[in-house]
């Protein structure tokens, strides 16, 4: 089964790029001695970007059948003002 390769060899197998990238702190704000005031930013390479995109885009089309019919906010074809409207 796919689904056990993705678990023995990872998801993409070898691809070295794709599981790599580069750990960066940012200062948010107040007492720079304090681990709470820094966000953690990770940087990873476009393949990622690239996946990010294509899982989208076949969520997008599938999304009104997953979620509930009174979810209408973010679905396409459905909007959150159809909550306003009194029945």
């Amino acid at each position: 089964m796919e689904a056990d390769v993705a678990l023995e060899e990872g998801p993409f197998g070898e691809a070295a790029s794709m599981r790599k990238g580069v750990l960066a702190l940012l200062y948010k704000g107040g007492d720079r001695t304090e681990l709470g005031n820094w966000r953690l930013l990770t940087l990873l390479t476009t393949d990622w970007k690239v996946l990010a995109n294509v899982a989208t885009a076949r969520l997008w089309r599938i999304m009104g059948g997953l979620v509930s019919q009174d979810q209408t906010c973010g679905v396409p074809g459905r909007s959150c003002s159809w909550n306003l409207i009194l029945q």
